[in-house]
């Protein structure tokens, strides 16, 4: 997060102090495509999402997005003095992104014409991620191997302010800097093992501190003793949108 935080300050920095600079900027084509070059820096080379906005009439546009993304490596989780967890395998990581969202260019703020300028409006995403893992877990009550599955819902509505650059006839760089909502967290984590509830429970602990680590806005919401002791979270909260988009206009 903040790697993002200093990409999205230096980018509005720089192309604010180049925007300075008369450049053609041709505002008669209405389409651009586009790739997040934001959620690498969050969740890992994986990411990978594409998206498409239309220019409607006047100052409007929409905008979709979708592609795969999913949770970074678990590295290790780290127990006490006596006992060992050591990872395994990560037996695969999945997931996919799916967003959409509704664009009013502020023609009154903004000294280009559109799609060029600060823009208002809606949003919606949802984030879909499962990530499976094989330990070697040795305490001083149990010694063998066990498998956990993680998994992750999050959708999100909310409203944005961006602001987009275009550069030359065909490239644009489209950042959405404020882009607070309303979450929605469905947490699961299951664990394939006979070790007692309470060992369960730290590995429980310690899968959904990894969430919270990549979705800051999570690890303020989850409920400790129901993870815990089950695994499983539902909560409902804040939840939060900064992207960078590098597009090219046709």
């Amino acid at each position: 997060m903040k790697k993002l935080i200093s990409v999205l300050v230096l980018l509005v920095v720089g192309l604010f102090t180049f925007g300075q600079v008369p450049i053609f900027k041709d505002t008669t084509l209405k389409n651009t495509i586009r790739l997040n070059v934001s959620n690498p820096f969050i969740f890992g080379k994986k990411a990978l999402i594409v998206g498409y906005e239309r220019q409607l009439s006047g100052n409007k546009s929409f905008s979709f997005n979708i592609g795969s993304m999913s949770f970074p490596k678990l590295k290790a989780i780290e127990a006490n003095s006596a006992d060992s967890v050591i990872l395994l395998q990560n037996k695969f990581d999945r997931g996919f992104h799916v967003s959409g969202d509704f664009r009013f260019y502020l023609l009154k703020e903004n000294k280009f014409s559109k799609p060029h300028g600060l823009y208002i409006g809606p949003y919606v995403s949802f984030n879909h991620m499962n990530k499976q893992n094989t330990w070697s877990y040795r305490t001083t009550a149990f010694t063998g191997d066990i498998s956990t599955n993680l998994d992750l819902n999050l959708l999100t509505l909310g409203g944005q302010m961006g602001y987009q650059f275009l550069f030359g006839k065909h490239w644009a760089v489209d950042m959405v800097m404020f882009g607070p909502g309303l979450g929605f967290y469905n947490f699961n984590a299951r664990i394939n093992t006979t070790l007692a509830k309470e060992q369960q429970s730290f590995l429980f602990r310690t899968l959904s501190d990894f969430v919270g680590q990549y979705i800051p806005a999570y690890a303020k919401l989850n409920n400790e003793g129901e993870i815990e002791t089950s695994g499983n979270s539902r909560s409902v909260g804040w939840g939060y949108r900064y992207v960078i988009h590098l597009g090219y206009r046709f």
